[in-house]
């Protein structure tokens, strides 16, 4: 999972997300930073061939990666800080979260079971 935050002034804001790619930046943007000089769309998060994660300005927007101005797609390091416009966002890959998984295990050991009890009633039988 990908996390993204940065720390304005009304506080730190988070953004969490796993879909790539993801377009960050103003208007209709998967993660949105209405800020002074982020534009529309300012970079994308993306993977390349090998699965490393990628980050690409878009257009002409500037964007700078631990100070330094990134020209074109360039890998991500876990807690690299990118800095667009008046924004730093920190980067980072948390934790996955593991969904419940109670209701398809039971099912599985239900499953399990009658498959059981079916042998059982054919041995019985012959």
């Amino acid at each position: 999972m990908i996390e993204l935050a940065t720390g304005e002034s009304g506080g730190a804001r988070v953004f969490e997300g796993n879909r790539l790619p993801l377009l960050v930046g103003r208007g209709q943007a998967d993660h949105i930073l209405d800020l002074p000089g982020v534009w529309d769309g300012h970079l994308m998060l993306s993977r390349d061939e090998e699965g490393w994660l990628m980050v690409a300005p878009q257009g002409e927007a500037m964007v700078f990666r631990g100070g330094e101005r990134i020209g074109g797609a360039t890998r991500l390091r876990n807690g690299d800080t990118l800095e667009l416009g008046s924004v730093r966002l920190r980067f980072r890959i948390s934790s996955c979260r593991q969904r419940p998984l109670k209701i398809l295990e039971t099912s599985a050991w239900l499953i399990l079971l009658a498959l059981a009890a079916a042998q059982v009633l054919l041995l019985v039988r012959f």
